[in-house]
């Protein structure tokens, strides 16, 4: 099953794809991998990395966080 079935939204922004990518690079190594994301609140960081774990099927993915602008506002 390909990442692109559990991307939450139908289109991709800027990058989006580039960082999908190198999320299912690192993730079918198969081995600890180190992957630095940075960008910026809203860009789709959360949702690339639950589209492609869900994708490889293995297990459930349950991710739940709290981002800097919910921290600020309660």
């Amino acid at each position: 099953m390909s990442y692109e079935q559990w991307f939450a939204y139908p289109t991709y922004r800027p990058n989006q794809r580039l960082m999908l990518e190198s999320v299912e690079r690192c993730v079918k190594r198969g081995e600890h991998c180190v992957l630095m994301i940075d960008a910026p609140t809203g860009s789709g960081k959360t949702s690339a990395i639950s589209a492609v774990l869900s994708a490889k099927g293995t297990r459930r993915v349950v991710i739940a966080l709290r981002t800097t602008s919910q921290v600020e506002a309660y």
